[in-house]
């Protein structure tokens, strides 16, 4: 849409192809303009543009491409600040994430069942009690994990200002192949969990060639741990301004690959003890660097690796075309320039680009430009509580007291049992003959048919009373299991304590109980969900090429397991029994769809459809139930909510069975009005 002159006199001009107008504009610049014109080029007979001579000064110009806006590699070339850069931001990182970290770290220990520390142990240890441990925190959260793989979504495209709803059947398609390949269910619970537990999950977008030399989208469960964001307010971390991913490798891993920085390594892992001042500021920052305990390990002989996703904010200027459509990012000359030609729509807004810098120990691998047409980190955060402080935490946060109380009180009901175990006596100095005899009671009074010697048998050791077993500690015992129930939102029936024969009204409404209260937990994972597949969407537009889409949906269209036949753009796709010309003509289709389609224009959400068996057996339950009070019911959805394998097959072969059924009864029909003379058996036009 736009092009440039070369520069003539100390001035150049931008220039506009007016597709309406069929014509060419040039800016305005030393209060002149040019006219353009269309030539064939004598050497290829190629168009090219003439300009014509203008201005008090006659003279003229060539044309060329408007340059590129943004370079293709960072400006930075000083590896030192670079380092210092990224590595600088990493600690910042580790350090707002600090206080958090710590309570995820001992909300894990929680739901492992660490629930005591290694001091109160030696303690309760020497005395002889008891330190007991009630896991009520790992039960309650796998009641809200099991709810989560009962209600797990799938992904769907949608139109956006009326497009073809063809190709957001056909996106949709793709979207949930990629799920399927990645083992969507498996990673997302994962996430899911360590939203609950430590408080924020992670969803990792990545290509890999592993599989396919073309490159396959991959989601994964990044650990939360090895993940690293700058502040940031958004519950998907995408206003961050820096992103870390920071795992720990082994010292023959890091020089296997990169044998060309080996002697640094060593260095460092040697040197990595301590620092000497030094008044060059550069080796004084490396040193420091090696001294860091955030980067090296030397007891293990492990150096950090990090890949670090630095956010670099620009002001991005925009030209575009009258009708609003066709638009173009200018450098600031260009868009001043713009300024002068009527009829064309300038916009000015804040734009990102991510900037990769990769790190092992204090040396830098890598810093560069990544391919990726999606904006913002290949890290998505999903948060349970989030802060504006840059606090956050998970469910069992506001579990850890009522656990510890129910623990402390369990151990002290223990504890009392065991004393009332032994019965206590009274004796006096005359009881036993000696003292050896008194110490033979001791030692065997509590075992069943002891033997005891005393002076006389009239004067016995006499039993004392024991005290009633204190049935308050058991009240209170129940009472914290209320209380975790209270703050945790989930209710006795999610945790498994129904009887197994509820009705499947039953089991939805404890279904949406479990729900109450816990809508923020299931939200702010949707809402990370979706920033996942936008970015997913978005890599398949850059890297799959129409015909490999087209594959995928035809694909997933022969799945034996579907009810119903594929759809696209309502042209049905049969699930077997295609020929081979029928799949080339499908394909060519759906790829005449999708060259013909701007995928800018769709949006993606998470679907309605719950994919969990356990979930359709409830709705099965539900309509089952409604069957029996009356309802017809089609039986092809009955096997649709059902678990039985292949019930794909199965439905179709009863749909047929049921049509042929409905045939002969039809000819059973026609056959005995016949015979009644009622109805002729062939009736044919006349």
């Amino acid at each position: 849409m736009l092009f440039k002159t070369t520069v003539t006199d100390k001035h150049w001009h931008l220039i506009y192809k007016d597709d309406a107008a069929k014509a060419f504009v040039t800016s305005r610049d030393k209060n002149h303009t040019h006219e353009i014109s269309l030539y064939p080029d004598p050497a290829t007979n190629e168009p090219r543009l003439s300009v014509a001579l203008a201005g008090e000064k006659p003279h003229t110009h060539e044309t060329e491409e408007l340059e590129a806006v943004l370079s293709d590699v960072p400006s930075t070339k000083d590896e030192n600040k670079v380092t210092e850069e990224a590595i600088g931001l990493f600690k910042h990182a580790v350090k707002i994430e600090e206080p958090s970290r710590k309570k995820s770290i001992e909300a894990v220990d929680f739901f492992k069942g660490e629930h005591w520390t290694q001091a109160e142990k030696s303690e309760l240890n020497s005395k002889s009690r008891a330190h007991q441990v009630y896991n009520y925190t790992q039960a309650f959260v796998d009641s809200l994990s099991g709810l989560a793989r009962q209600n797990r979504l799938d992904p769907r495209a949608y139109p956006m200002e009326g497009s073809d709803d063809g190709v957001a059947d056909i996106v949709t398609a793709v979207l949930t192949w990629i799920a399927k390949r990645s083992n969507l269910p498996q990673q997302e619970i994962r996430v899911f969990e360590d939203e609950v537990v430590p408080g924020r999950g992670l969803f990792h977008i990545n290509m890999t060639q592993r599989n396919n030399p073309l490159g396959d989208v991959v989601i994964e469960r990044f650990p939360w741990s090895d993940g690293y964001f700058g502040a940031h307010h958004e519950l998907d971390g995408s206003d961050a301004t820096h992103c870390h991913k920071a795992k720990w490798i082994s010292f023959q891993e890091a020089i296997a690959r990169y044998p060309h920085i080996k002697d640094k390594l060593e260095s460092q892992i040697e040197n990595s003890h301590e620092y000497p001042d030094v008044d060059d500021e550069v080796h004084t920052f490396i040193r420091m660097m090696e001294a860091d305990t955030e980067l090296y390990d030397k007891a293990h002989k492990r150096l950090r690796f990090i890949e670090h996703e630095i956010k670099e904010t620009r002001i991005a200027y925009f030209v575009s075309a009258p009708n609003g459509i066709d638009s173009q990012e200018v450098s600031y000359e260009a868009y001043r320039k713009a300024e002068t030609i009527p009829g064309l729509n300038l916009m000015e807004f804040p734009r990102d680009r991510i900037r990769i810098v990769v790190t092992v120990g204090n040396q830098l691998v890598r810093n560069y430009y990544p391919d990726r047409p999606y904006d913002g980190f290949s890290l998505v955060a999903v948060y349970a509580y989030k802060f504006d402080d840059n606090d956050w935490c998970g469910k069992v946060e506001s579990m850890k007291d009522a656990q510890r109380e129910i623990n402390k009180r369990g151990s002290q009901a223990i504890d009392i049992v065991n004393r009332m175990l032994g019965q206590g006596y009274a004796y006096d100095d005359e009881t036993f003959n000696d003292d050896k005899d008194r110490d033979n009671f001791r030692k065997n009074a509590g075992k069943p048919g002891s033997l005891n010697k005393v002076a006389n048998a009239d004067r016995p050791p006499t039993p004392l009373p024991t005290a009633p077993f204190p049935v308050e500690l058991l009240r209170l015992h129940s009472q914290n299991v209320e209380i975790m129930q209270a703050v945790t939102n989930i209710p006795p029936a999610m945790a498994g304590t129904g009887t197994g024969y509820e009705s499947g009204s039953a089991l939805n409404t404890q279904k949406v109980s479990g729900m109450v209260g816990n809508e923020r937990i299931f939200d702010n994972f949707i809402l990370s969900k979706q920033a996942v597949f936008r970015k997913v969407f978005r890599l398949v537009q850059k890297f799959y090429s129409p015909e490999r889409i087209a594959r995928l949906v035809l694909s997933a269209a022969s799945d034996p397991t579907r009810m119903e036949a594929a759809k696209i753009g309502g042209r049905e796709i049969p699930i077997e029994g295609r020929t081979p010309e029928q799949d080339q003509e499908l394909m060519q289709y759906i790829v005449k769809m999708l060259e013909t389609s701007d995928l800018n224009e769709y949006d993606i959400m998470i679907g309605e459809q719950p994919l969990s068996p356990t979930a359709r057996e409830a709705q099965l339950r539900l309509w089952m139930e409604a069957q029996n009070h009356g309802m017809q019911v089609p039986p092809a959805m009955l096997i649709d909510l059902s678990s039985l394998p292949n019930k794909g097959k199965w439905a179709r072969e009863m749909q047929a069975m049921q049509q042929a059924q409905m045939e002969m009864e039809k000819m059973k029909f026609n056959s005995e009005m016949a015979k009644a003379g009622r109805t002729p058996v062939n009736q044919t036009g006349g």
